[in-house]
């Protein structure tokens, strides 16, 4: 991934991914991102256009690897920080944030979607992160939740 912080309001970015899959399958992918920040910490709001591109050599029904795939993704990303010391490079994260999501696809499946967060660093090695989300188009849906904890050494 290729980032390029060419203003403290806008980030665009590059990527690109080749992977081998142990059926010999390979899959190749390339994508361009521009996060913009809208509103600045406490109250961070963001908007991210992403355009993303990936395809299998060999298509297959055993799982799903389309060929020449793409979509396209508007997300709109509202965090709130409540920091009990401030917003400083290596301050305790404490925060929540709402997430929306619009993406339409090589199909002309508009899929969308929401996201619950929340974030709490205990200290300086351990944190936790729960994430809820949900989110549908005409062929897909997809709700869930994550909770990691994470400890730094």
């Amino acid at each position: 991934k290729l980032e390029f912080n060419a203003h403290r309001r806008w980030i665009p970015s590059a990527d690109f991914r080749y992977s081998w899959i142990n059926d010999g399958n390979r899959r190749t992918g390339a994508g361009t991102s521009q996060l913009f920040y809208i509103l600045y910490e406490p109250h961070r709001l963001t908007f991210d256009a992403r355009f993303e591109y990936f395809t299998f050599r060999n298509p297959t029904t055993d799982y799903w690897s389309p060929e020449n795939y793409w979509s396209t993704t508007a997300t709109i990303h509202w965090r709130h920080f409540f920091n009990p010391h401030g917003m400083y490079f290596g301050a305790l994260e404490r925060y929540y944030g709402l997430q929306y999501r619009f993406q339409i696809d090589r199909g002309n499946f508009p899929f969308n979607g929401g996201a619950f967060e929340f974030h709490y660093d205990f200290n300086r090695r351990l944190g936790i992160h729960f994430e809820a989300r949900g989110g549908r188009s005409q062929v897909y849906y997809d709700f869930g939740s994550d909770l990691r904890m994470t400890a730094r050494f």
